[in-house]
């Protein structure tokens, strides 16, 4: 994951970043500071 701090909004709303994170979400639990 990338960390928050290099993620802006246009990252975010991306659908690469969409996608990468669905994908991250199915392969491990995920490990968000929120």
């Amino acid at each position: 994951m990338l960390p928050v701090e290099l993620t802006n909004d246009d990252i975010r709303n991306s659908t690469a970043y969409k996608e990468y994170y669905a994908i991250a979400l199915r392969a491990a639990p995920p490990k968000t500071k929120a």
